[in-house]
């Protein structure tokens, strides 16, 4: 596969990264070893994919430039190592608006105290888009980081400029010492 086609592939991270931050195909194969630690360590470290992406790094990037490619490799596993470790503490104001994109089911399960539901999969959340507050602060969550990551991406595609991503419930509660509920 070269690496215009593993940049292009929509369901493949670099396909996402790249469509996130606007590289073109001719950037994509040159893309920086410290900006591909910055990209796993914000779109990654959080949902545990780093080595999917490490894999994904070498094959496009050893087409072209084998030494770039092990030195990538050598330090997005050395940034894979503090990855591991527990989410740094995230502090939400008091307006912050907790969203969980989950289902109904999986929210009655066990939610962060606070949270509104909106299920992103039943269409609750692109139906309440429209009426949310861009200038407001929000923090989105989800069961394991991907559906947080498409409602935030959505978010910032309507304009919105002040969201976080929490990631998983789990990931979530460890960075804000919120209290899951039932």
């Amino acid at each position: 596969m070269s690496s215009s086609q593993l940049c292009r592939m929509p369901e493949n991270h670099l396909g996402r990264l790249r469509g996130a931050h606007s590289v073109s195909e001719e950037q994509c194969s040159r893309v920086t070893v410290v900006q591909w630690q910055a990209l796993a360590s914000r779109h990654c470290c959080r949902k545990g994919e780093q080595g999917q992406l490490l894999l994904a790094i070498v094959r496009t990037v050893s087409m072209k430039r084998p030494l770039i490619a092990i030195t990538a490799a050598l330090v997005l596993a050395i940034s894979i190592g503090g990855c591991s470790t527990s989410p740094e503490p995230i502090e939400l104001s008091a307006d912050t608006i907790l969203i969980d994109v989950r289902t109904p089911a999986e929210y009655d399960a066990g939610h962060l105290d606070g949270a509104q539901l909106l299920d992103l999969n039943g269409g609750e959340f692109a139906a309440a888009l429209p009426t949310l507050d861009p200038e407001a602060a929000y923090a989105v969550y989800c069961k394991s980081g991907n559906r947080s990551g498409q409602a935030v991406a959505m978010m910032e595609d309507s304009g919105f400029d002040n969201v976080i991503d929490l990631g998983s419930i789990t990931e979530a509660a460890a960075s804000t010492q919120i209290e899951v509920v039932q």
